[in-house]
């Protein structure tokens, strides 16, 4: 359940009252896994997922990988399927990141599209290109995409 209103007094008694009725866990300043934030004094909105992208790289011992400036080498859309199909990384890896590119990271939405025909029988060398793309995001984590305008309210999320 999301919880917006201009007063945080408010949104603090919503919160309480229904964790006296239901058994909620407080997500904080996050909304469906987004991370809203204010830029500033224009009013607009910022949606990221740094903490969703911190996640994927941890499950995939990148958190601490040098950044890759582009989602792809150049090139990479020229690759052809290999025999040497290695489906480990297919179902978690490959979805993490398309996830991502849906829902707020579209510069990675080519790499991904690109990849996407090899998904059915990857070979090493597409997983290595989707790991490139999460070294990509280590880079890109604070990105996110801005919303213009005046913001006259505060959102919260309880689960």
């Amino acid at each position: 359940m999301a919880i917006t209103s201009k007063d945080e007094e408010r949104i603090r008694s919503i919160k309480a009252a229904s964790g006296r009725a239901f058994k909620v866990r407080d997500l904080g300043e996050t909304f469906l896994g987004m991370d809203p934030s204010s830029r500033g004094v224009d009013g607009s909105i910022k949606l990221a997922q740094r903490r969703y992208i911190e996640e994927v790289l941890e499950r995939r011992q990148l958190s601490k990988a040098k950044p890759r400036v582009t989602p792809l080498p150049p090139g990479s859309n020229k690759v052809l399927p290999a025999d040497d199909h290695d489906t480990e990384l297919k179902d978690s890896t490959s979805c993490s990141a398309l996830y991502l590119a849906i829902c707020i990271m579209p510069d990675i939405a080519q790499a991904l599209s690109i990849l996407a025909h090899f998904m059915v029988k990857p070979a090493k060398s597409h997983m290595k290109l989707v790991l490139g793309v999460l070294m990509n995001l280590a880079g890109t984590r604070e990105h996110g995409l801005a919303f213009g305008g005046p913001v006259s309210w505060l959102c919260r999320a309880i689960e």
